[in-house]
């Protein structure tokens, strides 16, 4: 939302951009109008204080019970009657070893006639292992196809029928998803 309305004692409210939280707007009336905090603006007007990256907006919907969010079968385009739960790997955790230097693999080639390749120092590790699972609204007629389902292009399409989850994939364009059998 990119603007929010604060109510002026006259009855009237001030239509204020997110640049102006925090500051003193004047409402048609003439008065002087505090603007709260941007916090204090998302609260009001039903929002998270803070913004929410789509992993955590996928949480939020999940733990109130608002998911899944489309209406229609992704496949049939008929009234969603089933659902199918689907893994998305978002993210994975990666190490790295520091390396031998190629100086080093010479002096070692030098000496003993081996050519070692080994790791050396103390392990990287970067990202992080973030994964959730999804409950994707289906017709049973499309029960079928999501069962033998292994591509990622299907189900990363059928996934984003949903609002949702096409901020999620947006987000994280390397994810990996796969359904869970039954």
């Amino acid at each position: 939302m990119s603007e929010y309305h604060v109510p002026c004692e006259c009855g009237m409210t001030v239509a204020v951009e997110v640049s102006k939280a925090g500051t003193t707007q004047t409402c048609v009336c003439g008065k002087a109008v505090q603007i709260p905090l941007m916090s204090a603006l998302r609260r009001a007007a039903g929002q998270t204080p803070m913004p929410l990256n789509a992993l955590e907006h996928f949480r939020l919907l999940s733990k109130e019970g608002r998911l899944p969010d489309n209406v229609s079968c992704p496949i049939t385009g008929a009234p969603v009657n089933d659902t199918v739960w689907v893994h998305v790997q978002c993210e994975r955790e990666e190490v790295r070893y520091g390396r031998i230097k190629l100086w080093q693999h010479l002096l070692l080639f030098l000496f003993t006639r081996v050519i070692l390749f080994y790791r050396s120092g103390r392990p990287e590790v970067y990202g992080r292992d973030t994964a959730v699972e999804v409950p994707l609204g289906i017709n049973h007629a499309a029960r079928s196809s999501f069962a033998t389902a292994r591509g990622q292009r299907f189900l990363k399409e059928a996934l984003n029928c949903s609002p949702t989850y096409s901020q999620l994939l947006r987000e994280y364009p390397d994810a990996e998803v796969w359904v869970i059998d039954d």
